[in-house]
């Protein structure tokens, strides 16, 4: 089973909008400073992705909100790793109050792990995976939903192709091309 790990905080008036709740960006910096937080619990600190060479990159991010988070509210952020694959992983989050079961909202990051240098995807190394699931049991690849395609174009929608002409091009300030 992968290692769970909390990480609490309380919000902040910077973090709020004007009517006092949790602005959406913040949701994605709580989960970002939890994962964080979990990888550094098993030995993996920015020093040490630093050390190797490589770091996380977030390929997506999904999250399903059911209560708001307000100015000056306490909440923690439990979280675990789903899957491991080949070059990713998928993490989850959970937030709820202390004490409470009520989930505030939930979430998914789908990370990329890559090379300093070459900014390319390497595989996870074995140690790595065994560090987040030490009890040896593997970590279930999951099946995963592909992205959505998008919704077709309205009807009123279409499309022109036009050639760029010298005179649509827009001279500076000073009149020298």
């Amino acid at each position: 089973m992968p290692l769970t790990n909390t990480t609490t905080f309380r919000v902040r008036y910077v973090e709020c909008d004007a009517y006092g709740h949790v602005n959406n960006a913040n949701y994605l910096r709580y989960m970002q400073e939890a994962a964080f937080n979990a990888s550094a619990a098993v030995g993996y600190d920015v020093k040490r992705y630093d050390e190797l060479g490589q770091y996380w990159l977030v390929r997506e991010t999904e999250i399903e909100y059911f209560k708001p988070l307000m100015y000056g509210d306490e909440f923690a952020i439990k979280t675990w790793v789903a899957d491991f694959r080949r070059v990713r992983s998928r993490r989850r989050y959970e937030f709820r109050a202390p004490g409470s079961a009520d989930l505030i909202a939930r979430g998914m990051t789908d990370w990329v792990y890559l090379d300093k240098a070459t900014q390319r995807p390497v595989n996870v190394p074995p140690e790595m995976i065994r560090a987040f699931a030490p009890d040896g049991d593997e970590v279930v690849m999951q099946v995963r939903d592909p992205f959505p395609k998008p919704p077709s174009p309205p009807p009123e929608v279409f499309k022109m192709r036009r050639r760029v002409m010298w005179q649509d091009i827009e001279t500076s300030q000073t009149g020298v091309h």
